[in-house]
């Protein structure tokens, strides 16, 4: 593994960390949608606006799965996630 992928990774990692206590009060919630999916859009949509926006659509999306790969490190639903990255465009 290189250098920047594990820099990858551990970046992931840490905002997993940020991220697992969303996670936990999404996952403790009643479903309104299979998995959690709505909640997961929107916290991927949120976050996404907060890390700051680009007209470029492939940083867009890539931003998107960031954040995804993040959500499930901490927890989340992997259905709910994907379902979420599917309805955005991003998979």
């Amino acid at each position: 593994m290189s250098t920047t992928q594990n820099e990858l990774d551990k970046t992931i990692d840490t905002l997993a960390d940020v991220l697992r206590p969303l996670v936990q009060h999404i996952e403790q919630k009643p479903l309104t949608t299979k998995d959690h999916y709505s909640d997961y859009m929107s916290a991927i949509a949120v976050l996404s606006e907060r890390l700051g926006k680009s007209t470029d659509a492939e940083f867009q999306r890539k931003t998107y799965l960031g954040i995804g790969v993040a959500l499930q490190r901490a927890g989340a639903s992997k259905s709910g996630v994907q379902s979420a990255l599917r309805a955005m465009g991003a998979i």
